[in-house]
């Protein structure tokens, strides 16, 4: 932006109208010391000399002229947007108080009636042209400001969703928090009291066995037959070889599906928690395992999700809580990606790869799908704030540039991606591995 008004040794350029060419003669030997004249003998070649460029800073117009007046040509100058800021100084034989009063109504900025002095006509000159150079500056001035005052509020919009979007995960994490705990009470009692239901029938299933053998031991002749078959019978209605065979089995199942739940319990509380604002020596595999579990919710009917993590990664120096949000958003990307896909060609497979890797002083982190790929034209405006490419009210376009801002800002690390049309995208997440951490 110019802040400071135009140089004040700038030449200013003069436009004098006038259809005598003796007054033209003296109003342009006068003012060619001090400024660039031109001139025109009629209203319509001012007209034409206004409009082009670069235009007069100033019009000299003489009222009176045949064809064309000044009121004419005034009126023609203030309707067109080009010329409507011109300064004109009316200059004319006629000095009644009417005349004048008619002539600033009109758009003059001045009234200068004849004959005149050459000392009033430069001063005149010289007040309407610093005007205009404060009337100019002040537009410019007004121009920036409102550029600044509309980027202000697009920022503070953008920081406004950002911490909406942060309030939402906040809740979220707290809300998750809290079901993680509500279900893992009684998961631990049912899983209590399983372990002692197993134990039990642990002890109970030997004795049914000692009991059927010793059954079969005393089958004599001295034992009624119908005790015998008696017993035959109870044992059959009660099908006890059936539960001696499926009740362990039961069992185990039950006790491997509670502790899938702990599993998925412990895994929303880590990833629920908020983490600290501070940086922390971080195992990224483990990390991304919970994540994985996490969003199975997501993908499950929609594709497949196959790890692939680094035995050697280093532990990473990150803020786990932000790169688990980004993790998410981009398997959450993936799957909304794959499922347009499979809108597309049914018989899509859908695949999404998370894996861990180190290359060189980063550790990487990659999303992988296959779905249709980034778009070309789409691809320069992945990471910009608000650009999305849903439906209205399916997003808010700020998910990646919030990710964007997390990686390469508040960790100092990069995330880009790589993208084939029709076959698939990854996102790339590097994070600096701090060289005194030891190999996981």
């Amino acid at each position: 932006m110019n802040t400071s008004k135009k140089d004040e040794t700038d030449r200013a350029t003069i436009l004098v109208v006038d259809d005598d060419v003796g007054n033209l003669e003296i109003l342009g030997g006068l003012l060619q010391q001090h400024f660039d004249v031109l001139i025109a003998p009629s209203g319509e070649r001012a007209l034409q000399i206004a409009a082009c460029i670069p235009k007069p800073d100033l019009i000299l117009l003489d009222v009176l002229m045949p064809g064309m007046d000044g009121h004419e040509v005034l009126a023609r100058l203030r309707d067109d947007p080009a010329t409507s800021a011109i300064p004109v100084i009316f200059v004319t034989g006629l000095d009644s108080v009417e005349d004048e009063e008619r002539g600033l109504k009109s758009g003059a900025m001045d009234y200068i009636a004849k004959p005149y002095r050459p000392s009033i006509i430069c001063a005149r000159v010289r007040t309407q042209l610093e005007l205009k150079r404060a009337r100019d500056w002040l537009a410019d001035q007004n121009t920036y400001l409102e550029a600044e005052v509309a980027r202000r509020m697009k920022e503070n919009e953008q920081a406004q969703l950002q911490l909406l979007q942060s309030e939402k995960l906040a809740a979220m994490g707290q809300l998750a928090a809290g079901i993680a705990h509500e279900i893992n009470a009684p998961a631990q009692y049912v899983n209590n009291n399983v372990q002692f239901l197993k134990d039990a029938f642990g002890h109970l299933l030997p004795l049914c066995g000692e009991l059927r053998r010793l059954l079969e031991s005393v089958k004599t002749d001295a034992i009624p037959s119908e005790v015998i078959e008696a017993l035959d019978a109870a044992i059959a209605k009660h099908d006890i070889v059936y539960y001696e065979e499926e009740v362990p089995d039961a069992l185990a199942q039950t006790l491997e599906g509670l502790e899938r739940i702990g599993a998925i319990v412990r895994s929303v509380k880590q990833f629920a928690h908020p983490g600290s604002l501070s940086m922390a020596a971080t195992d990224l595999n483990e990390a991304m395992r919970t994540t994985a579990l996490v969003s199975k919710n997501e993908w499950k009917y929609v594709a497949e999700l196959k790890t692939d993590f680094d035995p050697s990664l280093p532990l990473v120096d990150c803020m786990i809580s932000e790169i688990n949000q980004v993790v998410l958003n981009l398997i959450i990307n993936a799957v909304h990606a794959i499922s347009e896909a499979k809108e597309v060609d049914p018989q899509r497979t859908g695949l999404i790869t998370l894996s861990t890797r180190a290359n060189g002083s980063w550790a990487e982190i990659r999303v992988s799908d296959t779905a249709m790929g980034i778009p070309p034209e789409v691809q320069p405006r992945v990471f910009d704030p608000f650009f999305t490419t849903k439906a209205v009210g399916k997003g808010t376009g700020q998910g990646l540039a919030i990710a964007h801002r997390i990686v390469a800002e508040r960790h100092k690390g990069q995330i880009f991606f790589e993208t084939q049309p029709g076959q698939g995208t990854t996102f790339i997440i590097r994070l600096p591995i701090a060289q005194q951490h030891d190999t996981q």
